[in-house]
């Protein structure tokens, strides 16, 4: 992965975290953020319509469980980005009907 300097970060995912240089990491996070925050918008628009206790468990439960696990195994300087993750995962739950 090439650095903003113009440099090369090297780094890779083991075991669903990130290891390498600061910069990798960095990225690999916020790559992480969005992806969350995709399904998120998914479950909350689409399955939640159709079925929304099942849009319910989805964000609660799974993506809530997948951001926790990446804050835990990362360091806490590096986590800031999973901010945006929990608040629209709360404004998420808060727009889907009611289970």
């Amino acid at each position: 992965m090439e650095t903003e300097g113009g440099g090369v970060a090297y780094g890779m995912e083991l075991l669903g975290a990130p290891i390498g240089h600061v910069f990798f990491e960095n990225e690999w996070l916020v790559k992480a953020a969005t992806k969350i925050i995709g399904k998120i918008n998914i479950a909350a628009n689409t399955i939640a319509s159709l079925c929304p206790h099942s849009a319910h468990a989805a964000t609660h439960y799974s993506f809530q469980a997948l951001g926790d696990f990446i804050c835990a195994t990362s360091r806490s300087c590096q986590t800031r980005h999973f901010a945006r993750v929990f608040v629209l995962m709360i404004g998420a739950i808060a727009e889907m009907p009611a289970v």
